[in-house]
Formats: C-alpha cells, structure tokens, sequence
C-alpha cells in the first residue's frame, strides 16, 4: 500500500470521527441535509476523504443517500428508536455484568471521571456535551467488560449514538442518579447487581419512547 492511500485512509478516519461527533452533539440534526462543499471547506479536505467518511456513516445508519438530493442526517421513528433501544437492553446489561467483574482500578476511575463530566455539563445545560458524555460513559463500560465482540458490535453498529440522535429521553440529572447507581455495583464486583441496574436505567428510556409513541398516534386521530 502507497503512502498516499495510508494518508488518505487516515484523513477519511479523521473527518468520519468530526462527523459522528457533530451527530451526536446534535451539530447536525435529524433530517438535516448536509452542504458537501460547505462541510469539505469547514474540514479542509477534498471530496473524496469526505465521500468516504460519508458513506461509512450511511453504512452504520446515522445518514441516508438520497437521490439527487445527497445525504441527510437519518430520521428514526418510534418503532426504530424502540428496536435500538431493544437490542441495548440484551447487550448492555450484560456488558456492566461483566465489567463489574472484570474492570481495573484504573478503568473504574475513568468511568467515575467520565460521570463527573455528564453531570458537570448537565447543571452547565450543555445538551451537546451532555450527549457525548453519556456516549463515553456507556462506551467506557463496554471497553471494561473485557468483552471484545460485545464492544466492537455496539461500536460498530453505533447504538449508543443512534439511541441519543433525538436527544435523551430523561432528563440528565435522572440519568447521572443512574449512572452512579451503575458505578456503586461495578466497584462492588457485583456483576448481578450492575446488570439489574443498566437494565433499570434503559428500560426506562424504552418506556419513555414508547409512551411518546403512543401520544403521536392519539394525536394523528
């Protein structure tokens, strides 16, 4: 492999990454079409490292291609949103499970940091940061449960970010009370109790989803 396409490789990581984290701060909103040649300028880069990243991110469901129209920033509807959040209760409990087991002083630390974050952008009212603190902080458990498949499929198929396109769905500080009660039984060791509480603390976003579901559709009769 030439130099050049290592360098190229690595300028199309480079803009995927800016991207995601503009999703996920909500920089790029949901239905939003993206200016290819403005967002090429803003980067600094060519079309062809941005066309890249672009079509990753169409790959892992956060943009749609749209003819003649581009890309725009993936919409879900409810029964998507309810189908991540489905798939996020089967495997993040079993992540905390195995964290709580497995995790190192060092790791327990970071997620603590991590915590201390969210909530410091949360009494800031920074919706953007809030977001991708809890990214990391749900992230950071599944790097600590030593289980590598278990974090590349979350990694890769970008549940955490899909779950928090539309903003989260209780309000951050009933999250950090949550994500505390996760950090208690992690360093406890208490991979029963850590599982129970990831599962609590999902579930109750699904059920927040559903019930906004349920409103839409009284209102569309």
């Amino acid at each position: 492999m030439s130099e050049y396409m290592i360098e190229h490789q690595n300028l199309t990581a480079q803009v995927y990454e800016i991207l995601k984290i503009k999703i996920l701060r909500g920089e790029l909103r949901p239905g939003q079409k993206l200016a290819q040649d403005e967002l090429a300028e803003m980067l600094g880069v060519s079309r062809t490292p941005l066309l890249s990243a672009l079509y990753k991110l169409e790959n892992e469901m956060l943009l749609r291609s749209l003819p003649r129209r581009g890309f725009v920033v993936r919409q879900l509807s409810w029964d998507d949103l309810i189908h991540v959040y489905d798939l996020r209760l089967r495997l993040e409990p079993l992540g905390a499970a195995e964290a709580a087991v497995k995790a190192s002083q060092a790791e327990i630390d970071e997620l603590v940091a991590i915590s201390n974050e969210f909530e410091s952008h949360a009494d800031a009212d920074w919706d953007g940061e809030v977001r991708v603190a809890d990214y990391r902080f749900h992230m950071q458990i599944m790097k600590m449960s030593g289980n590598q498949i278990l974090h590349s499929i979350v990694s890769s198929f970008n549940l955490m970010l899909t779950a928090n396109l539309e903003g989260l769905f209780k309000s951050p500080q009933r999250s950090a009370e949550q994500h505390r009660s996760i950090i208690r039984a992690i360093r406890s060791n208490d991979g029963r109790r850590a599982e129970q509480a990831m599962h609590f603390h999902i579930e109750e976003s699904r059920e927040e989803i559903v019930r906004r579901k349920e409103q839409d559709e009284e209102g569309a009769h």
